[in-house]
């Protein structure tokens, strides 16, 4: 199963759930959270710069040109730069439709990829852990589907420093 497909249903077993969520389970999720806000720039700054590469020589004129008075030092430096960068020999600058692909087609590809492997990376984590949730996983992976009442025992699941949370067992 993708883990993609096995994570969607994980997280919806574990919304339902969230009472049983520990602090291993929390890390990984707020370690995720800041994987996907990193995925996130990374695409914005794809998208940037092949909005830039595919704009038209004198858009990158209008953008970056001309020096203002009050532009001195780093300023100039750099507007001139990026002006002999993208100005300085022939490029493929599509219009329309051609340009709505050449920009999103290779952002949508970088934040696929790396959402791919953190999700696998993620499910990975998830299937080590020796919590509710990672038990949670391993019956995905194991046959599939979710099994909505886990009959386990919640002392055994959770780590010592969570038994807290769930009280002690009454023998029944």
């Amino acid at each position: 199963m993708k883990p993609e497909v096995a994570l969607q249903y994980l997280d919806d077993w574990m919304i339902r759930w969230r009472r049983f969520q520990t602090k291993e389970d929390f890390a990984i999720e707020e370690k995720f959270q800041f994987n996907r806000q990193r995925n996130y720039a990374l695409t914005g700054l794809v998208g940037g710069m092949a909005t830039l590469y595919t704009a038209a020589p004198s858009t990158i004129r209008r953008y970056f040109g001309p020096v203002h008075m009050f532009d001195i030092g780093i300023d100039v430096w750099m507007k001139k730069h990026l002006i002999r960068i993208f100005n300085s020999r022939q490029r493929y600058c599509p219009n329309g439709y051609g340009r709505i692909v050449a920009i999103a087609l290779p952002s949508y590809i970088v934040l696929a990829t790396l959402q791919h492997f953190d999700e696998k990376a993620r499910w990975a984590m998830y299937l080590q852990q020796k919590t509710i949730f990672g038990e949670q996983a391993r019956i995905i992976e194991k046959t599939g589907q979710v099994q909505e009442m886990l009959p386990v025992n919640m002392q055994a699941s959770v780590s010592d420093k969570d038994k807290v949370i769930f009280g002690p067992v009454s023998p029944a």
